[in-house]
């Protein structure tokens, strides 16, 4: 019953009222519930990070992983990109970085990592490793947008005007 009602809060965007609701559930769950422990911290984490609460969000993001790690390497991914997410909302870029090389590690080609690199590299200005990260993630999967929106500025800082336009 908490878990539903925190999902109708979660949905209503009552961020305050579904962590009330998250909290009840995690102090009653077990395991054979239908919903595992770590999707409540996960949720609560989020509905914490609306709210801007971002040291409790991060706190339940890790919890989250810790308690997934070594399952589904998808939800692994998902969780810890919306942790990375807290941590450049902080302007924390060291731990930022550390998730990044986290979900490698789960994934040696999740494309919202090496992204996330190019980015970084971006932000620190280190232009040319921004575009080697973005020509690894483009040899994973073409498709991704990210490769190009992150090449295309770090081409344009190095004044490769023809190689941004490309992109």
């Amino acid at each position: 019953g908490y878990f539903i009602r925190a999902r109708v809060y979660l949905g209503q965007e009552k961020y305050s009222e579904a962590i009330v609701e998250l909290t009840r559930a995690l102090k009653y769950i077990t395991k054979d519930d239908q919903h595992p422990k770590y999707r409540l911290h996960w949720w609560r984490a989020t509905a914490y990070h609306h709210l801007q609460d971002y040291d409790k969000a991060i706190e339940d993001y890790k919890k989250a992983y810790s308690l997934i790690k070594n399952q589904d390497n998808e939800l692994i991914s998902d969780i810890l990109i919306q942790c990375a997410n807290v941590y450049d909302t902080k302007k924390d870029h060291k731990n930022e970085l550390k998730i990044f090389a986290l979900m490698l590690k789960h994934n040696n080609k999740d494309q919202m990592a090496l992204a996330g690199l190019a980015r970084l590299n971006l932000v620190a200005e280190r232009y040319e490793e921004a575009v080697q990260y973005s020509n690894i993630n483009e040899q994973c999967d073409p498709r991704y947008e990210g490769i190009y929106l992150y090449r295309m500025q770090a081409y344009s800082a190095l004044g490769k005007k023809e190689a941004a336009i490309d992109d």
